[in-house]
């Protein structure tokens, strides 16, 4: 990824990404209203494929080849209400499904992203809602 130079006010600090550290991208949920049934986070790991196979993880063959799905386990992180979760930015995700019981199910989540940049030689953390 390329971060173009671009310096701003963003929360009282001066942010020029080419400081930052794509690598350190984060997202996150927070759960705040679940069905009864649950729902979550369905992801996938291309570092197994769940048979004792030890898998090349590079980001190459992640995200740049279909030999990469011949080696992938599909995982599923439950939500729990208040309970946030997070995860590297780059990794597969969607939002795990579940079944519409009715019109009084809900599923409330809150979501944002985050990343580190280095600023006067401290790590600045800028989350994002």
């Amino acid at each position: 990824m390329i971060l173009n130079h671009v310096v701003g006010k963003k929360g009282g600090y001066d942010l020029d990404p080419r400081t930052c550290d794509p690598e350190s991208r984060i997202s996150f949920t927070l759960p705040i209203s679940l069905p009864d049934e649950g729902s979550g986070l369905n992801f996938v790991d291309f570092s197994t494929d769940g048979k004792g196979t030890d898998c090349k993880t590079d980001a190459e063959k992640v995200y740049g080849s279909l030999e990469a799905w011949r080696c992938h386990l599909k995982n599923r992180e439950k939500y729990q209400a208040g309970r946030m979760v997070v995860h590297a930015g780059r990794l597969l995700h969607s939002i795990g499904e579940w079944s519409y019981s009715g019109y009084n199910t809900s599923r409330i989540t809150m979501q944002g992203f985050g990343f580190r940049c280095i600023r006067e030689d401290k790590d600045i953390w800028y989350v994002y809602w």
